[in-house]
């Protein structure tokens, strides 16, 4: 399904979805760091891996909530995590903030509070510009 392609949902999570994703990583105490990015594993959450799995017809190998600092960007790259990834997602969890949009060579998208972006982000480069002005929370995940 998303074989070369990028789709763009509006209002994929909704609002109660998305405070009990921050919820979750708010009161979360072992969360991880990687580039400054503050993280956790999505656990617990099996209607929001449902609507997620559903969508693609894939299923989800692993997912995350980040926090990703202001200032903070990344540089344009594959996916390749997992010999397995076949695709991946991001869902924008805030949008008080400017910057921080995942930017494609033809695509720009902005932040909106629970839009989704399913992509095959291991043959599709991608970036992020720098987020100014707040903390960008997302959920990450990628699909075998």
């Amino acid at each position: 399904m998303l074989k070369n392609s990028i789709h763009i949902v509006k209002n994929f999570l909704t609002e109660s979805e998305v405070k009990q994703v921050l919820d979750s990583f708010n009161e979360a105490k072992d969360k991880k760091v990687f580039n400054s990015r503050e993280f956790i594993d999505i656990e617990n959450m099996p209607d929001l891996k449902k609507k997620c799995e559903d969508y693609t017809k894939l299923k989800i190998d692993y997912w995350q909530t980040l926090k990703c600092p202001e200032g903070s960007s990344f540089d344009k790259h594959k996916d390749n995590a997992e010999k397995e990834t076949v695709a991946s997602m991001i869902i924008f969890l805030n949008e008080n903030f400017k910057g921080g949009c995942l930017l494609f060579d033809n695509v720009i998208v902005y932040p909106a509070i629970g839009k989704a972006v399913f992509f095959d982000g291991v043959n599709i480069e991608h970036s992020v510009n720098k987020n100014i002005g707040a903390d960008r929370y997302i959920i990450a995940g990628w699909f075998k």
